[in-house]
């Protein structure tokens, strides 16, 4: 298992409500190192994991509001606050994995809050799942997209699954 993604900054201190936030402050100040192929964000709640994710999600070209990386979707709008500032170095497997061609990227953005939405949009595309999320429990759904889209190296970012 290799490392995809080394390291995160900004480029200028971040503004707004996220700013004060601890996780967020902290990259800014410091920057962030990453160096194991498996990293767990872990703190209290409102400390700035989902806002952190959000803009990992932002710089490697997956929709922050969850999905595959390269795919566009209804939802997709500007890069988060945050993301519009960071920037992530990416190891030459991280950068193939995430910017190669479209049917090679292996990235998604697995968030809890918006996985009925995104699978209203995309069940039964090619390249996702064919069973439709509505009609299974939220444990089914869950594991349904855990099946389809978490599988070989890649860059998978989970909020809260």
């Amino acid at each position: 298992m290799n490392v995809l993604l080394t390291r995160l900054r900004t480029r200028q201190p971040p503004e707004g409500w996220s700013a004060a936030l601890p996780a967020v402050s902290y990259i800014a100040e410091h920057g962030l190192t990453l160096t194991a192929p498996v990293t767990f964000l872990i703190g209290e709640n409102g400390s700035g994991k989902s806002t952190i994710m959000e803009a990992i999600a932002d710089v490697c070209g997956i929709n922050s509001a969850g999905g595959k990386a390269g795919t566009r979707y209804a939802s997709t709008g500007p890069a988060t606050p945050l993301g519009e500032i960071t920037d992530a170095e990416l190891t030459t497997a991280g950068l193939r994995l995430l910017h190669g061609p479209r049917t090679k990227r292996r990235a998604f953005f697995f968030r809890a809050e918006t996985l009925f939405n995104l699978g209203q949009n995309v069940s039964g595309r090619l390249g996702f799942w064919e069973e439709d999320l509505t009609e299974q429990s939220h444990g089914e759904g869950f594991l349904t997209v855990l099946e389809r889209m978490v599988s070989g190296a890649g860059l998978y970012l989970m909020d809260e699954p």
